[in-house]
């Protein structure tokens, strides 16, 4: 069975309820087994002192709208944190790119951005980060797209901080099956014998 030890927060909406989420911005509503934010939204939970963690999160982009959801990462207040986001099915320059954004007091002041063939479709995809100390990495469906180590490198790096999900553009983002795991721990199981 897989060893649970290292997971810091986990959520599959079934309950229907966001009870450990605030909501910083936007709009969210936890309904039919998922959570879905309209408008630009911001929704976090964990803890600020979470320094190195995976994140990883699903989400549904079934048109061809600009829908760009959105894992936030290191939040330390609403305008502060590291964002990834996708943007597919866009039609015009910005669309089927990945973003990492580093926002500090609302305003962008790093960024990194790769163009990957990301269409509307009906499964989910799985967005991914890993935080662990300075570098940042970024997955779409289990391929790494982006880190923060060029273009130019991240030389001071937000340190910790909570997760979230987010809303860009101002279209309704869809999420389920968040999952965070710390890196960096060790498990050791105590084996029969003497």
């Amino acid at each position: 069975p897989e060893v649970s030890a290292n997971i810091l927060t986990s959520d599959d909406f079934d309950d229907n309820n966001d009870a450990n989420w605030t909501r910083l911005k936007g709009d969210w509503i936890a309904e039919h087994g998922r959570y879905e934010g309209h408008g630009d939204a911001l929704s976090v939970c964990g803890d600020v002192n979470w320094e190195n963690y995976m994140l990883q999160a699903e989400t549904l982009v079934r048109s061809t709208e600009q829908i760009w959801p959105g894992l936030a990462f290191r939040v330390q207040t609403n305008s502060n944190y590291y964002l990834f986001k996708i943007t597919p099915g866009a039609t015009d320059t910005l669309g089927n790119n990945v973003y990492l954004l580093k926002v500090i007091n609302n305003n962008v002041v790093q960024s990194w951005k790769k163009a990957i063939n990301c269409p509307a479709k009906e499964e989910p995809y799985r967005l991914m980060v890993k935080a662990n100390g300075g570098k940042i990495e970024c997955y779409v469906d289990a391929k790494l797209v982006l880190d923060n180590t060029t273009n130019p490198p991240d030389s001071t790096p937000i340190p910790n901080g909570k997760i979230g999900l987010v809303c860009a553009n101002g279209q309704a983002s869809v999420f389920d099956n968040v999952i965070v795991r710390q890196i960096g721990y060790f498990f050791i199981q105590k084996t029969g014998g003497k």
